[in-house]
């Protein structure tokens, strides 16, 4: 149990300590947090102990809430010259994107880079599959003025012909969304 309640209270530390440096000191800190899943496998051992009603896959109900007060700690404050980026690096048991920790942490964050372990065996590097990456934020800082002119249909081209490759069925539905 004290190493679950570690496992716990380190993210929280690390980033009371960023923004003393950010917005005491006016720091731009990178806060990158290891492993995500570990907390939350140690929040589910906690709220056991507890006997706490559980919820998905054993993890207590309130994971989605618990995670973003983590990951909105992130950021700038009005009126303060420092910032905190933060890099939350979780592992997805048995490589399942469904499973509650990746699922959770993906509706809360701006964005994820996915890092594919079938790349790494085949010592493709930097091991990153950009099909299921995703930037809800790309929109909003491409075009005119920021890039290409033609960046978002340069990028959902590239897409659609990645995703044509590697899966036929997928290359359908792309088309169909965007209409390419």
């Amino acid at each position: 149990m004290l190493l679950s309640i570690e496992r716990i209270i380190t993210p929280r530390l690390a980033l009371t300590t960023a923004e003393f440096l950010a917005y005491q000191c006016e720091k731009h800190v990178l806060v990158i947090l290891t492993d995500m899943s570990s907390y939350a496998e140690a929040l589910r051992e906690v709220s056991a102990a507890r006997e706490e009603v559980p919820g998905r896959r054993g993890f207590p109900g309130y994971m989605y809430t618990d995670l973003a007060t983590i990951y909105e700690r992130a950021g700038r404050v009005e009126g303060r010259n420092g910032s905190i980026t933060q890099i939350p690096i979780l592992t997805m048991p048995n490589d399942d994107i469904t499973h509650p920790i990746p699922d959770l942490t993906g509706y809360i964050t701006e964005g994820q880079v996915y890092v594919d372990r079938q790349l790494h065996n085949r010592q493709v590097y930097p091991p990153i599959n950009v099909l299921p990456s995703l930037s809800r934020l790309m929109k909003s800082a491409i075009g005119e003025g920021m890039t290409r002119k033609d960046h978002a249909d340069v990028s959902n081209q590239l897409a659609s012909v990645i995703c044509t490759l590697t899966f036929p069925l997928c290359a359908f539905w792309f088309c169909v969304a965007t209409g390419y």
